[in-house]
């Protein structure tokens, strides 16, 4: 081959380096610089980064070794070509020579642009790996956060449920308990006491806090003679609550404390005590009745007559009459009371009117003690001891309470008192106590 066409060929593999490798450059394009945004992006950029780095830290090791190669190259064909004594050859060797310096230069930019992107890549992979770890330490706080907070949430449900199922166990509980109230309240009119009790202290059991059940009790035990007792349900009822019949049926039962207080002084602070209760009631309520249908104003004339105040008594009497007129009850107190006083005429009035007022009463209802023992009363006042004593006969075939019975002895301890008492009380009296006996055992 002729000199000519070696040196074309020199020419065309320098010019195709030179058009080649400046291409190669450019291909590669600049690289991308990662930025952290969150740690998901972070790491899909920087894996990106890495991948684009490599490729240039490729590329631009082979384009060097390349270079490397045919600058070897070059030299050696330089010799040649001098060794040969071609001039002009060599200003155009000098020429590629300073091109493909140029193009090193190029190359070691290259180099260095792709050293700066793996150390730029190195401190993504840092930031990558910082940003993990706190995203790994933010998921373990909110982990915490989040079981702390499903953890309230179990215990506030928890709580709502035993809230729930104690209110609806307590809604069933004071269901049962009123109608329970109800048949207790019942026997209480048919005057069976005893079994009015029971029943009474059975709905309590399922209600403690009723008001209703604990003001039940409360007059059931004052009627069955045990003010203590009666009392304390009477002031449970009223915990919270401001009632008339209750504070009228605690007054009852402070004058009944009176009554068995043989203390002078300590009695009349119980009867003061009733007395201050009844008046403050009767004040806003004068026509209230308390549990048995009874005016309230008569227990206040009771507390009267134990204390001699014969005139304030027959006063409330008298007022009792007119807001239970159907009762014979402050009928019967009126004539014992005027005959006490020595108003024989004015007391057999009263009386003859207990009489008829007792007898309508035991024909609607045979059970009520009360109008019994005021019928017996009237008709020993009257002198019909023969009825009397059958009225009073009958009396064991029905359960009373023992109040009853109490104040019926009362009423014959005044008849026993008064001017002239009627021929054959004592008989009668007599009776009476072997009645009480037989009573009692008949409904133990």
């Amino acid at each position: 081959m002729k000199r000519e066409q070696y040196f074309l060929l020199l020419v065309c593999t320098l010019i195709g380096i030179a058009f080649g490798l400046p291409r190669l450059a450019v291909a590669q394009g600049p690289l991308p610089t990662p930025t952290a945004v969150a740690p998901e992006v972070v790491l899909a950029q920087a894996q990106d980064a890495l991948r684009q780095a490599q490729m240039t830290n490729d590329s631009a090791t082979h384009a060097v070794d390349t270079v490397n190669t045919m600058l070897g190259f070059l030299q050696v064909v330089g010799l040649v070509i001098t060794a040969a004594g071609v001039p002009f050859v060599l200003v155009g060797a000098a020429t590629g020579l300073r091109a493909i310096n140029d193009y090193r230069s190029q190359l070691e930019e290259v180099r260095k642009d792709a050293e700066d992107s793996h150390t730029k890549l190195e401190q993504a992979r840092t930031d990558l790996e910082q940003a993990e770890a706190e995203l790994d330490s933010m998921r373990s706080e909110m982990g915490d956060e989040i079981q702390k907070r499903r953890e309230t949430l179990d215990a506030f449900e928890m709580t709502i449920t035993q809230k729930m199922d104690g209110m609806l166990r307590q809604g069933d509980n004071a269901i049962r308990s009123l109608a329970l109230l109800q048949l207790g309240r019942q026997q209480i009119n048919t005057h069976d006491l005893d079994t009015a009790l029971k029943i009474l202290l059975e709905a309590h059991a399922l209600d403690p806090e009723s008001a209703a059940a604990n003001y039940f009790l409360g007059d059931v035990y004052i009627r069955r003679g045990d003010p203590d007792k009666g009392i304390q349900f009477l002031e449970q009822a009223m915990h919270g609550e401001d009632y008339a019949p209750m504070q009228a049926a605690l007054a009852y039962a402070l004058r009944m404390k009176g009554e068995r207080e043989p203390e002078a002084n300590k009695r009349n602070r119980y009867y003061a005590q009733a007395e201050e209760l009844w008046l403050k009631i009767l004040e806003s309520n004068p026509r209230l009745r308390d549990i048995n249908g009874e005016a309230m104003v008569g227990s206040l004339a009771g507390l009267y007559r134990r204390q001699g105040r014969l005139d304030d008594a027959i006063r409330c009497y008298e007022q009792a009459e007119r807001v239970t007129p159907e009762s014979s009850y402050p009928v019967s107190k009126l004539g014992l009371l005027h005959a006490q006083q020595g108003n024989p005429a004015r007391a057999k009035y009263f009386f003859e009117r207990t009489a008829i007022v007792a007898a309508r009463n035991l024909d609607g209802d045979p059970f009520d003690s009360w109008a019994r023992f005021d019928m017996v009363t009237a008709q020993i006042a009257l002198g019909k001891m023969d009825e009397a004593l059958n009225t009073l006969d009958s009396v064991v075939d029905y359960a009373f309470d023992i109040t009853a019975s109490e104040r019926f002895s009362e009423g014959l301890d005044t008849l026993k008192q008064i001017p002239n008492p009627p021929q054959g009380l004592e008989k009668v009296i007599a009776r009476a106590q072997q009645v009480f006996e037989e009573n009692k055992l008949n409904w133990q």
